[in-house]
């Protein structure tokens, strides 16, 4: 009957009424929880990972030739491939933690990044990376190759923090200007078309 119905829409209101209430009364309480455990993941992991590098943002990051104001950086040139290099990687990241939160070693600004070289080749040819890992270390506006056969965490860890200092250093080398990236875009275009080096070589021998 229609009264029926009206007392069971009635008791329907009253429950979704009670519900409402109780997710207001919880709500609070979630949002909390939820900021507390934000803050707690964002103390936990804060400069504790390897920061990933390429050509776009590689000069934004390290300031590698304008001042190096975001502080030092050790950075590894890698291949997927590498057999070395992927063993490198455990190491690479014990050393991230290690410079970074309550560690002593974290008030010396030092930031641990890596590079997949065959992907960014242009970056990898400005510091003329040849095989991988290659690890260079930009500090005090220089940059330092780390030549040591020994990959072992200590040995690292020695390196950027003191050691670096009694090894000879490299001016950094400066990103390409636009001009230069054009002019390696058309050299590319131009020797991928054959008609054009067939050309170009008859000229050379008229």
């Amino acid at each position: 009957s229609a009264r029926a119905k009206r007392q069971k829409k009635s008791m329907c209101d009253f429950i979704l009424d009670k519900m409402d209430m109780r997710r207001r009364r919880i709500f609070p309480f979630l949002l909390v929880l939820l900021v507390v455990f934000m803050n707690a993941s964002t103390t936990t992991f804060v400069g504790a990972e390897v920061i990933i590098l390429n050509e776009s943002n590689f000069e934004h990051l390290t300031q590698a030739s304008t001042g190096q104001t975001t502080g030092k950086w050790f950075v590894s040139f890698t291949a997927s491939w590498c057999g070395h290099c992927k063993k490198l990687l455990p190491v690479w990241e014990e050393l991230s933690i290690a410079v970074s939160g309550d560690s002593e070693y974290a008030n010396q600004g030092i930031n641990i990044a890596k590079v997949d070289a065959i992907e960014n080749r242009e970056l990898a040819n400005r510091f003329g990376v040849k095989g991988y890992p290659t690890l260079f270390y930009f500090a005090d506006r220089q940059m330092y190759k780390y030549d040591s056969g020994r990959r072992d965490f200590d040995s690292l860890l020695e390196f950027v923090t003191t050691e670096y200092k009694s090894k000879t250093s490299q001016d950094v080398p400066l990103p390409p200007t636009w001009i230069e990236k054009q002019r390696k875009m058309l050299n590319k275009l131009f020797y991928k078309n054959k008609l054009l080096v067939m050309l170009h070589d008859d000229v050379e021998h008229i």
